[in-house]
């Protein structure tokens, strides 16, 4: 109850002034007690990725999630078996209680290093990380030449253009 309310000994112009402090301070008393925090359920959902480490504002790990997380707090992502994280992906709960995505990341299929015949090397190899859509170019190691598309491709099923199909190698004579 407000003590402001029960007072008519008080002038008018005391009590609108005095009603919207007290208001505030009971704001701030209930925000103190129920501090805004975020819910898990609404953390960013990142395609074909998983949590790899929850971290509190003093950036040490915390073992699990709970339904909610305090303010402060980071959660950083990895990308599932078969996809390449490109660039990085940590969310962290905000002062309003409301997820902000840090540093954004998107997860992309990827390909294994091909299988090559015995006798050839591979060009166009970024970090043997392969993503959908990368093309290497085949050479033929000493001796040999080749015939035939020298390209393989990255397709989106995440395993390469068929090689043994595009190229074939000959002796030289």
């Amino acid at each position: 109850m407000n003590p402001l309310d029960a007072s008519e000994k008080l002038p008018l112009a005391l009590v609108e002034i005095l009603n919207p402090v007290y208001e505030n301070y009971v704001k701030a008393l209930e925000a103190k007690q129920n501090p805004p925090s975020c819910q898990e359920q609404f953390l960013p959902q990142i395609e074909h990725s998983r949590i790899v480490d929850i971290l509190n504002a003093a950036g040490q790990s915390q073992s699990s999630m709970s339904d909610s997380l305090p303010i402060g707090i980071r959660v950083i992502f990895a990308c599932d078996e078969g996809f390449h994280m490109n660039g990085e992906c940590v969310a962290e709960c905000n002062a309003n209680g409301q997820w902000v995505t840090q540093k954004e990341g998107v997860c992309l299929r990827k390909c294994n290093a091909p299988s090559i015949p015995r006798d050839m090397n591979l060009e166009n190899s970024t970090n043997n990380v392969f993503i959908v859509g990368h093309r290497a170019k085949l050479n033929c190691s000493g001796g040999l030449t080749m015939k035939g598309q020298p390209y393989i491709e990255c397709l989106p099923t995440g395993m390469w253009t068929n090689v043994t199909m595009k190229i074939i190698i000959e002796k030289i004579q």
